[in-house]
């Protein structure tokens, strides 16, 4: 098993709904049990730096897209400092396939490219933080904003936790804009 760099300007029809439906049966609406999962959305206008392009990772099943992340690149300022981190989001995995490792597998994959340098960092929220200590997170105790929003000191993110990888970066107190909405 290995993970499998979909790219987004070249996402295939098929695949975007495989990722699409994956992620719609996971955290699709619960209050509109007759909306379809839409394909996968895009970054074609993306003009940054090759090695920060956004992208996805999956792992198959017999051909079937069974497990999932997505990453891109973010600013974010902490204490005054900038940063580009890896902007990890939409781990999921369907439920009869978990256990087997294919979530480790996406994230790993993404994770490689702080480690070779693409980026300083990955930044992340997460509902589970054990699954990711394990693969070399910890989690930060940052205030977090977004000055660019209409209410900036209200928190932008939906889970607690917020993560870093890897654990070992050198991390500064103080305030932890995203400068823009949460991911």
């Amino acid at each position: 098993m290995s993970a499998e760099c979909l790219e987004w300007q070249d996402l295939k029809a098929e695949d975007a709904l495989q990722v699409g439906e994956l992620t719609f049966v996971i955290w699709g609406p619960k209050d509109k049990p007759d909306a379809r999962p839409s394909p996968a959305g895009n970054y074609t206008d993306y003009s940054g730096p090759a090695n920060r392009r956004p992208r996805r990772y999956v792992v198959r099943d017999g051909g079937r897209i069974v497990s999932h992340a997505s990453v891109f690149a973010r600013e974010i300022d902490v204490a005054g400092r900038r940063y580009t981190a890896a902007a990890l989001g939409g781990v999921c995995t369907y439920e009869q396939y978990r256990g087997k490792g294919y979530a480790a597998e996406v994230v790993r994959a993404i994770f490689q490219l702080v480690d070779r340098g693409d980026f300083e960092l990955c930044l992340f929220q997460t509902g589970i933080p054990p699954f990711y200590e394990k693969l070399g997170c910890r989690l930060i105790s940052n205030r977090i904003i977004n000055s660019l929003a209409k209410d900036p000191a209200k928190y932008p993110l939906w889970e607690e936790n917020v993560m870093i990888y890897p654990r070992s970066l050198t991390w500064p107190d103080g305030t932890l804009d995203l400068l823009g909405p949460g991911y």
